[in-house]
């Protein structure tokens, strides 16, 4: 299984908190990204970009970040993570999904979810995904 090294992960996390400091509201968007043979893996093929595969490796690395982003926004964060800005507001995290598994990750760890609307199972999707979020806020948006 293929994932992203922690220092990739923390440069992108670092990238995150430059623009939130440019910006008052920040969401990161997060996605577990395209099978190795979809057409919409075009611009990872074209940058030599390896997709891992299977779909639960990639849905483990959506994962991974959302436990380092947890970490790192703790506020009782390891020393690993001093160096870093400590922001005031943890940024709310929405997750692309195209999975019911994905969607109850995203239920489960973020404060949303992005379905695609023109697909036969957005409905399903957003239904997962509000299932294990309960009562707390969580945002239902669609691309």
């Amino acid at each position: 299984m293929e994932v992203m090294s922690e220092h990739s992960t923390r440069q992108m996390i670092l990238y995150c908190h430059v623009v939130q400091a440019l910006i008052r509201t920040f969401h990161l968007g997060l996605g577990a990204g395209t099978s190795p043979t979809s057409p919409f893996g075009r611009e990872q093929h074209a940058t030599s970009t390896p997709i891992a595969s299977p779909m639960a490796a990639r849905h483990a690395r959506v994962e991974e970040v959302l436990d380092l982003a947890d970490r790192m926004w703790s506020p009782d964060r390891d020393a690993d993570f001093a160096t870093f800005p400590n922001m005031e507001h943890r940024p709310r995290i929405i997750v692309g999904v195209n999975s019911l598994a994905l969607a109850r990750i995203a239920g489960n760890r973020a404060d949303g979810v992005n379905v695609r609307w023109s697909s036969d199972r957005a409905r399903s999707q957003l239904a997962a995904a509000q299932r294990p979020a309960g009562q707390r806020p969580f945002e239902l948006t669609a691309y």
